[in-house]
């Protein structure tokens, strides 16, 4: 069963990868191989990056419920709050963080704002 999990989210990110390329092209703003490149780089280190992210905030969190020594948290609860805004936020600011770098370091010409949907 969770090797059909893993297949469909593979599929899904190939997918997304391909239609972002395509769409890349088909706007001219890039060619074929500056826009595989550009997707490919900046979505694995986006998603990379923020993996790191969930992990480190889910050993933070476990420090905050354990607390030290093992004898229970005394952290208030905006703590815990902190912690999990930045843990819903920091992953997609770094993807798209990411895609702004690598528009900019493969020189990726966008008519008008890249973000501007069609």
């Amino acid at each position: 069963m969770e090797w059909i999990t893993f297949a469909i989210c593979v599929a899904l990110f190939s997918l997304s990868c391909l239609g972002e390329v395509l769409w890349l092209v088909r706007n001219d703003w890039a060619s074929t191989g500056k826009a595989a490149a550009y997707v490919i780089t900046s979505d694995l280190l986006g998603i990379r990056l923020g993996f790191v992210v969930i992990l480190v905030v889910l050993m933070i969190t476990l420090m905050l419920v354990f607390g030290p020594a093992g004898t229970g948290s005394s952290a208030p609860e905006s703590a815990y709050w902190a912690v999990l805004i930045t843990a819903a936020i920091a992953p997609f600011m770094l993807i798209l963080l990411s895609k702004r770098l690598f528009i900019r370091i493969l020189a990726i010409k966008t008519k008008g704002n890249a973000w501007a949907i069609r």
